[in-house]
This record gives C-alpha cells, structure tokens and sequence, in this order.
C-alpha cells in the first residue's frame, strides 16, 4: 500500500494515496497489530533456544519497523518503543552478563532506530516526510471528546440512546458552541468509557 499501492489494491480494497492500514482500513489499529506481532516476534527471539533461529527472527523486525513508520502511527510508535523498553528491562540480567552482549543488544536496539530514520527520511512514497504530529487530528479528538462530554451532560442518567452518538454528537456541539474541524459525522469519540456513558448513561 506505501510502496506498490496499484499492485496493493488488487489484493485489498483501500483508498489510494492513503498511508497503509493493511486489511483493517484503519492505520492506528494496523500499527498496534504490527507492534504486538514484533514483541511476539521479538520475546520468541529471546527466548530462542538457537543462536540461528533468534537471528531469523530478528531479521523479522525490520521490515516490521519499516512498514510501522510508513503507517505514520503515533500510537503505533509509542507501541514500540514501549516494547523495546519492555524488552531490554526483561533482558537486563543477560545483557549485563558481560560487555559484549551488552553492546550485541545496544547495537540491534539502535540498528531498530536507524532503520526508521532512513525509511522516514529516503523511504516514504512521494518522497515526503511521515507525520507524527497529526495536529488537526489532535484538535478535532479533543473537539470531539468535549462534545462527547457536551452530549452526556445533556442526558447524565439515561443517555441519549443506544445507536444515537454518530446522530447526537453534532447537535451537541453545536448547542456547546464547539466547531468540528471536519464535516465528517463521527461513530465513536475514541474512548470507550465516554461512548458508553453518552449512550447509555450513568447506569450503563
């Protein structure tokens, strides 16, 4: 889908010029999965109980990193790079066993890294940078999040109605004077714990 996305949609069905979301049609939940497949990936690796098995499935990682920064994930990549703190914690008796396994897993660590940079600065289609900062993302989760709060207030106990939010939400925040960037309607606010109290109310 980044790389050879005519060839990419004849297997599956995704809007072209868009960042690879793989079959979920949706980047964030694609980066989650390719991060929990590398820490499978990497405990198995760990835990290998062959040196040339390990470094099969180290190899693994790389393409798996490359493919996470081209989904230009933020979610994605706090994933991993809460596994790799993860996994050096769990590795932290075996690698200060001695300074050259130490320094074996100081350079796949930062081998990891390198491989990002370079795939975000040479790899990327079209030549542009991946952006992590998604700022009018981030504007409009929290417009939505504070009409979410908007449209709970309006019914605290009983909820506006199971099925009602992507309907309700724009009203709500419309009478709470908070603008939508997008003209989208929206199924979800992005937090389960408000959905369900928008819905269902207090109770639920």
């Amino acid at each position: 889908q980044g790389w050879a996305p005519s060839f990419a949609s004849r297997l599956i069905e995704f809007k072209l010029g868009s960042t690879p979301t793989g079959i979920f049609q949706q980047k964030n939940i694609f980066a989650s999965f390719l991060v929990t497949g590398g820490a499978a990936t990497l405990w198995l690796a760990l835990t290998a109980r062959t040196r040339r098995w390990a470094l099969f499935l180290l190899m693994t990682l790389y393409p798996l990193t490359a493919c996470l920064v081209l989904t230009e994930s933020r979610v994605g990549g706090l994933g991993m790079i809460i596994m790799l703190i993860l996994a050096m914690v769990a590795e932290k008796d075996k690698g200060l066993k001695s300074r050259s396994a130490f320094l074996r897993r100081l350079v796949f660590f930062a081998s990891l890294v390198l491989c990002a940079y370079l795939v975000g600065s040479y790899g990327m289609p079209g030549g542009q940078h991946p952006d992590f900062k998604h700022e009018n993302s981030s504007k409009q989760r929290a417009r939505v999040l504070l009409g979410t709060w908007a449209l709970i207030k309006q019914h605290p106990l009983k909820g506006s109605g199971y099925g009602s939010f992507e309907s309700s939400l724009m009203p709500a925040m419309e009478a709470a004077n908070i603008e939508s960037i997008e003209s989208d309607t929206f199924t979800h606010p992005h937090n389960e714990i408000l959905y369900v109290w928008s819905e269902g109310g207090g109770m639920a």
